[in-house]
């Protein structure tokens, strides 16, 4: 095997390993934003408790003083005022937190609410392994479909779809393999904001396959058109390979139009 083969396996393990770990970070910054948020209240509500000490005090002294209406200073009893204010806010803020904690019952309704999602994928592959290197790629489709069901294991949620897709590849040296067919593929969908991971396995025509995408997108009323990579790898190829030819490995970039029920 030369240096090219090797290089070409080489980038598509990093990659798959880039994807994965791109699924993995985000919940241990949501978890980090969590606890910031509860210090900040706790600290909030200390300060207005000393503020609200000096209010009093100070009332009591310009009951005492007869020129209190004619000649003091009431700067400080306003900037108590203000201070009680914001403390409100910050109230406000926090339960406002704690609304976002779903219980059960309403997760699962907000799960229903997304209804079905159905999307429409045009991909051109790219670059590809040694095994394909003498391969012609043409233009595939793949229709997806994510299931009404939002499941969250720990600070991750997550969809789960299905996929119908296309791939094609004709041999030009020599002249007359080809590889292609259509494939089906259970799908993991991490959304997280405009971004989306993927995750799969199926097969790609009788070979085992696996699968990782990223994706970022715009929402347009209930569309949803999105732009992003995908890698693919197939195992047990048929014939038509050469001896030493154990897996097929194609990363392409696609455009996808989707639809939510």
């Amino acid at each position: 095997m030369d240096k090219k083969k090797i290089l070409v396996s080489v980038y598509s393990g990093f990659f798959l390993i880039f994807i994965l770990f791109l699924f993995a970070s985000p919940g241990a910054l949501f978890g980090q934003d969590d606890e910031d948020d509860e210090g900040t209240f706790w600290e909030d509500e200390e300060y207005y408790d000393e503020d609200t000490t000096e209010y009093y005090e100070d009332d009591e002294y310009y009951e005492d003083d007869e020129f209190y209406y004619d000649d003091e200073d009431t700067s400080d009893f306003e900037y108590s005022d203000e201070d009680t204010l914001d403390f409100f806010e910050d109230d406000y803020i926090y339960g406002e937190d704690e609304e976002d904690e779903l219980t059960d019952l309403e997760f699962a309704e907000e799960g229903e609410r997304k209804g079905y999602t159905v999307q429409l994928s045009f991909a051109s592959p790219g670059y590809v392994n040694h095994t394909l290197e003498t391969w012609n790629s043409k233009i595939d489709f793949r229709a997806n479909i994510d299931l009404p069901m939002l499941m969250e294991v720990g600070s991750v949620k997550f969809r789960i779809g299905v996929e119908l897709g296309t791939f094609s590849f004709e041999n030009y040296l020599p002249v007359g393999g080809e590889f292609s067919g259509i494939g089906a593929m259970g799908v993991l969908s991490f959304p997280a904001g405009p971004s989306t991971v993927q995750v799969g396995g199926g097969i790609m025509g009788s070979s085992p396959s696996i699968m990782a995408s990223q994706s970022f997108g715009i929402n347009i009323a209930a569309f949803n058109i999105r732009i992003g990579i995908r890698t693919t790898m197939a195992f047990s190829l048929p014939d038509g390979f050469e001896a030493d030819d154990t897996s097929a490995n194609w990363l392409d970039g696609f455009v996808s139009i989707g639809y939510t029920l």
